[in-house]
């Protein structure tokens, strides 16, 4: 095709672009002779608008002496075909993408619906959960309570620091090798030097630290459970877990907590306790509708394995009896931080 004031056919629309004489004349959407509005778009790109505008002008200003020959008109066509379709596929391609991504999205929350939904029947439930990490206070030890896979009747209990780092290697072992639970004592040190507060993980490996064999976990009542952008989690002995740790859930049929009860103000009341395992001291906190506190009382079993216990509140506040009305009861650790247990009634 030839260009504009008789290039040759050869240099096609690139010489076109350059050698055209801006005259400030447009007639329309097809531009007119001298209109640069074709070589300026608002993405600095040509797209197929363009690149048509650009065949038009050429088509009407080639030199009437030197006609477009076919085979470069069929070519240019081609290629305009060709940036057409590019462009219709990847704007195809880009709906596509939204599309898919929403659709994860409403995927991804109708599953975390189901999974929030599965957690709440587990309150007041007595359950088994993992325990791959802990926080460590940094002033004492820790005993764990492990689990060996069957075929497995020792192991070592490796804990690390938030750095991986491993800070002590404890041997672990059952009586037989079907495997079963045991514990496992930690001072808190590395070596000789005692370790500093903050977050570790343990995990129980075979004799070679090659493999896992087992894991460590806790037992007892899920006394809360929250809702986050991660899932549901479920609150036991006063650390939160999720739910991706719950290894078994037992039906407590015997037990109801007893979260709350009403005083008559003339008698005193007394609560079944439960504490956990790894607890064998508490304390029985009854408070008032306000939330003060009215009563502290010592509950505690003969292990540390936890267990069942009975304590008396007489009535009394400071030693005066309590007004009648509404109050709460927990079960919490020696030191009132978390809870450790629940107090119940029996079912009938």
């Amino acid at each position: 095709m030839s260009s504009v004031e008789g290039t040759s056919s050869s240099s096609g629309l690139a010489d076109y672009t350059k050698k055209v004489e801006p005259r400030k004349v447009s007639t329309g959407g097809v531009i007119s002779e001298g209109d640069t509005r074709a070589f300026t778009t608002p993405g600095g790109e040509m797209g197929k608008d363009q690149f048509l505008n650009l065949l038009v002008a050429q088509l009407r200003y080639q030199d009437p002496l030197k006609p477009a020959e076919d085979t470069q008109f069929i070519t240019q066509l081609a290629q305009f075909s060709q940036l057409e379709f590019t462009q219709n596929s990847t704007s195809a391609i880009s709906t596509l993408a939204s599309n898919m991504q929403a659709f994860m999205d409403m995927q991804n929350m109708q599953a975390q619906s189901i999974t929030n939904a599965s957690a709440t029947p587990l309150l007041g439930k007595e359950v088994r959960v993992m325990e791959a990490s802990f926080n460590y206070s940094g002033m004492e030890g820790r005993e764990f309570n492990v689990f060996l896979a069957e075929g497995h009747k020792n192991g070592i209990a490796v804990i690390k620091d938030a750095d991986g780092n491993v800070v002590a290697e404890i041997d672990v072992g059952v009586d037989s090798i079907k495997g079963g639970e045991t514990t496992a004592k930690w001072n808190g040190k590395d070596g000789d030097k005692t370790c500093m507060a903050g977050k570790y993980t343990i995990e129980i490996m075979d004799i070679n630290n090659s493999k896992t064999v087992g894991y460590a976990f806790q037992d007892g009542m899920v006394s809360g459970v929250s809702f986050h952008s991660g899932g549901a989690s479920l609150t036991i002995n006063g650390t939160q877990f999720g739910l991706g740790y719950l290894v078994n859930v037992q039906e407590v049929s015997a037990h109801i907590m007893e979260s709350s009860f009403k005083y008559s103000g003339s008698d005193g009341k007394e609560f079944n306790i439960f504490l956990s395992e790894g607890n064998k001291e508490g304390l029985v906190v009854i408070k008032d509708a306000n939330g003060n506190i009215v009563a502290e009382l010592e509950a505690s079993v003969g292990s540390n394995k936890g267990g069942d216990t009975k304590v008396k509140w007489d009535g009394r506040n400071n030693g005066v009896f309590a007004s009648e009305g509404t109050y709460t009861v927990e079960v919490m650790d020696v030191t009132n931080s978390k809870s450790v247990g629940y107090a119940y009634r029996m079912a009938a």
